[in-house]
């Protein structure tokens, strides 16, 4: 339960249902087939840059931190 709560919760999940849905209401709406395929193509890719992004927002998030130019870093490979 506390997974689909998870779920329920994430701006990836809610990114995703709004571009089917919206996907889905271009092809309704009854545009001629190319301008409806430019659309859906428009709001798919807009919505998985997102996902995409906020994926490795989300992980930065999680990942332990490295401060870089520390001295260890300087020494590494040195005799």
């Amino acid at each position: 339960m506390s997974g689909l709560l998870s779920m329920l919760k994430s701006r990836k999940f809610w990114t995703a249902i709004a571009g089917v849905v919206a996907v889905i209401l271009v092809n309704l709406v009854g545009l001629d087939e190319t301008t409806a395929k430019a659309i859906s193509t428009a709001i798919v890719t807009l919505g998985g840059l997102y996902i995409v992004a906020t994926g490795i927002e989300d992980s930065r998030k999680t990942a332990p931190s490295r401060q870089v130019g520390t001295p260890e870093d300087e020494t590494v490979g040195q005799p």
